[in-house]
């Protein structure tokens, strides 16, 4: 009987998540939350041990990344890839949880990563994304964050984007929340943002600080206007495809470290 009741229950969260398009997320091994940052404007972060602020990091590409599973991680497309020169960046290491340039808990090293293959041939905004596969589950120990498709009315709420800005000290943590919409399948907003952003989850204000859920990525900023990836319903299925590395495509590109 209790086999039964088993199957019922994992066919019910099954189809719960296949209905919803949500990928889950995880405290990790450190625990619960014990403080998640509020609503402010470019506020600097220095106490990243808390979740979900544990589960972002920089790259060594200069950009922002967060956790998204055990072993993967969620950036911009642009931050792997140079549309301009045609190329792979190759030092894609990853410093979760830090907060200066003194401050560095954690160095993972990166496997492989994979992108559209619209993005290599056009370098669109509205395929700017990608996932890193790390070289060790450090997510298990510190967490990750989930997503999901939201419908665009949700992005009527405010959001939150939390990264490495380059205008300010090297390799701190800086969080900004302000009113978004999705307009032409792209998010925009008037968020505080700056270069070595790029690649930082959007979240969906009010967050769950047990369960906060992606539901875009920071990928671009012009003039008064700032915008990223909408994770709408294709795009939910791509990237859980790369962070699962089933049911891949021909539109996805995988690039190895040698």
């Amino acid at each position: 009987m209790k086999n039964v009741i088993a199957v019922v229950l994992f066919s019910f969260c099954t189809q719960l998540f296949a209905t919803e398009l949500i990928s889950p997320s995880s405290i990790g091994s450190l625990g619960s939350p014990k403080k998640v940052i509020g609503i402010y404007l470019r506020e600097q972060i220095t106490d990243a041990s808390t979740y979900p602020e544990r589960t972002v990091g920089l790259l060594a590409s200069g950009c922002t990344a967060t956790l998204i599973g055990p072993r993967h991680i969620l950036t911009a497309a642009h931050c792997v890839y140079d549309d301009i020169k045609a190329e792979w960046l190759t030092d894609l290491r990853f410093f979760p949880a830090r907060t200066s340039k003194t401050d560095v808990p954690y160095t993972i090293q990166w496997k492989k990563v994979y992108v559209q293959e619209q993005y290599i041939r056009t370098g669109y905004k509205s395929v700017d994304f990608a996932v890193i596969e790390l070289a060790e589950a450090i997510g298990d120990t510190l967490g990750w964050s989930g997503f999901k498709a939201l419908p665009e009315a949700d992005y009527s709420n405010k959001i939150k984007i939390t990264g490495y800005p380059a205008d300010k000290e090297l390799a701190t943590m800086w969080t900004v929340a302000c009113p978004a919409q999705v307009e032409n399948k792209k998010i925009v907003y008037q968020c505080d943002t700056y270069g070595g952003m790029s690649g930082s989850a959007i979240y969906t204000l009010p967050l769950d600080a047990k369960n906060p859920m992606i539901t875009g990525v920071h990928t671009w900023g012009m003039g008064q206007l700032n915008g990223g990836v909408y994770i709408n319903e294709s795009n939910f299925k791509l990237i859980n495809s790369w962070k699962n590395n089933s049911d891949l495509t021909e539109e996805t590109t995988i690039f190895e470290k040698k």
